[in-house]
Parts: structure tokens; C-alpha cells; sequence
């Protein structure tokens, strides 16, 4: 993924908050935000998903399933400083990632400041670190150079992160995400996945645990797994760490709707992967199942768009 679409996205979306705010008026500030943050968080699934697979079929349908999703569709009519967290979690995965395959120093640094937002969050004070700690000793753990080829890379992220999150952790500032402001209901991700994103997710989530087994089993000892199954490795360690710290530091830990907006990107994410195989593998069939494979999927994605726009518009207004 090319450093030119980041730079494009933002001016887009500075485009695009600037016309919005222009239009609803200074005091009506608020409620034009949600929108402008799901498109941020839109965005930045395309260049996440697209910069751990390294391609940009991955991205597009990573966008497409995160902006046609329950949560994207709901929370894009809410107020709530929650919205930030996952925005927070994909802008920072993304340069962190792209740091981990350039090794270039700035992008740990944009990926710490990013990350240290997170802490204004005051639920998420502690489970940031955790969540820090859990993905890097993940991918430390099947490579035996990761801790000292990135010596200097680490330290700059935590620097970074520390010189955002240091009034947070001083109790300079709070963020009241208490309740919701458009919302009466707390309801509204009771509905988050549709059944096809929900097969799609479990299918992906089977194949990643496998892959993660097979390099454990091929390079545990040796701590030489390929740079390329970072991925999978990494996209674990995400999902399963918001819930061992729950499991550790208690259900009262933070809120089901935290829980939510941090699994949502990288359940979102690894629901590519039954997608992405089938696009790699389309050039290897025949001219009636490449037929076949293409009105599949384009129905798959028809339905997954009108299911949850119905769902948020008609079933839950």
C-alpha cells in the first residue's frame, strides 16, 4: 500500500468534514461527526486489511463489508465518543504494520501517537498495555529477531505513545462515553453481523487457527516463521486479547459495547479471508465457474448490503 492514499484519504476526509460541519452549522457540530468517523474507519480498513494481506482486493472488500455492516450503518447516526476507539485501533494497526514490513522509524512513531488516544478512553487505560504487550510477544514468539531487529522501532512506539497518553494517564482529561446521545436504545449491537458475514468469519477464524498451528509446528523451535504469517499471528493476538483480559481483570472490565468496538475491525478483517481465497483462486477455474464464482459473490454482496440496511432503517429505526 502506497504512503500517496493515506495522504489522499485524509485530505478527503477533511474534505469532507469540512463541507458537512459547513452545511449542519457550528451548533449542530455533533451529530454530523458519527458520519464523518465511520467514513474515517471505512478508510481505514481498506488500507489495514489491504497492508496485512498485501493486496487491494483485500481492502476493497474489507471496505465493502465494514461499510455496509449493522455497526457502520448504526453508528454513523449516533453521537459517542466510543467511535473513536476503532479508528484509533485501525489507523495505528495500519502504520504499525507498514513499520513492521519498511522497518522505517516513522511510521512507529505515527503509529505510537495514534495509539495513544486510546488512553483518553478511560476504560481502556489499562487494557491498552495489556493489549500492546499480548500482540507483540505473540509475534516475538515465532520470531527470534523480532525483539532485536526492532529494538529501536519498539521504543519509539512507546515513546510516542506515552507523550500522547501521558495527560490521560495523569488525569488531565476524560472522555464521558457513558451514554449514548441519539440512541434511547443500547440494543443496537445486539445485530452487529449478518448470517453470511458470520459464516464468512467463522470459516476465516478456522483457517487462521490453523495457519497459526502450522507455523507453530513448523517454526516454534527455530522462531523463523515467514514475515508473512505475521499476519494471522497478529490478527489473533487481536481478537483473543480484549477477551483474555476480560477473563483476567473481570467482566466489569470495561463495557460490552467496548468489547464490541474493538473485536468489530478484526472480525471484519479475518471475514475476508474466505473472500480474498476465492479471488485468487478465480483465475485457476473454468470459464462456467469463474461465471459461477462471479454471480455468487455478486449476490453474496447484494445481500449483505440490503440485509443490513433493512435491518437498521426497518426492523430497528
Amino acid at each position: 500500500m502506497k504512503q500517496k492514499q493515506i495522504i489522499w484519504g485524509f485530505l478527503f476526509a477533511i474534505i469532507l468534514a469540512a463541507f458537512d460541519l459547513r452545511m449542519i452549522g457550528i451548533e449542530n457540530i455533533a451529530s454530523g461527526l458519527p458520519a464523518i468517523f465511520s467514513t474515517l474507519a471505512v478508510l481505514g480498513i481498506f488500507l489495514l486489511a489491504g497492508e496485512i494481506f498485501q493486496d487491494y482486493a483485500a481492502g476493497l472488500i474489507g471496505a465493502y463489508l465494514f461499510a455496509f455492516s449493522y455497526w457502520a450503518i448504526s453508528f454513523s447516526r449516533m453521537e459517542s465518543a466510543k467511535l473513536l476507539l476503532p479508528i484509533i485501533l485501525i489507523f495505528s494497526f495500519y502504520f504499525l504494520f507498514q513499520g513492521l514490513r519498511t522497518r522505517q522509524i516513522h511510521s512507529f512513531i505515527i503509529s505510537g501517537f495514534i495509539f495513544g488516544f486510546g488512553f483518553f478512553e478511560h476504560a481502556m487505560l489499562s487494557f491498552f498495555p495489556f493489549m500492546f504487550v499480548t500482540i507483540l510477544l505473540s509475534l516475538a514468539i515465532t520470531s527470534k529477531k523480532l525483539l532485536s531487529d526492532y529494538r529501536k522501532h519498539i521504543l519509539v512506539f512507546i515513546i510516542a505513545t506515552t507523550a500522547i497518553a501521558s495527560s490521560a494517564f495523569l488525569g488531565l482529561f476524560h472522555i464521558n462515553t457513558e451514554n449514548i446521545i441519539l440512541s434511547p436504545k443500547s440494543s443496537f449491537y445486539v445485530q452487529l453481523f449478518d448470517p453470511l458475514i458470520i459464516i464468512s468469519f467463522l470459516a476465516g477464524l478456522f483457517y487462521t487457527i490453523v495457519k497459526f498451528l502450522h507455523i507453530s509446528r513448523h517454526h516454534f523451535k527455530k522462531r523463523d516463521a515467514n514475515p508473512k504469517n505475521r499476519a494471522y499471528i497478529f490478527l489473533l493476538a487481536w481478537f483473543f486479547s480484549p477477551i483474555l483480559f476480560r477473563m483476567f481483570f473481570g467482566t466489569d472490565a470495561f463495557s460490552g459495547l467496548d468489547l464490541t468496538t474493538i473485536l468489530l475491525p478484526v472480525i471484519m478483517i479475518i471475514s475476508i479471508i474466505p473472500f480474498l481465497w476465492i479471488v485468487k483462486k478465480y483465475h485457476s477455474f473454468g470459464h462456467a465457474y469463474r461465471i459461477f464464482t462471479v454471480s455468487i459473490l455478486t449476490a453474496v454482496f447484494m445481500f449483505i448490503a440490503i440485509y443490513n440496511i433493512i435491518s437498521c432503517f426497518v426492523f430497528l429505526k
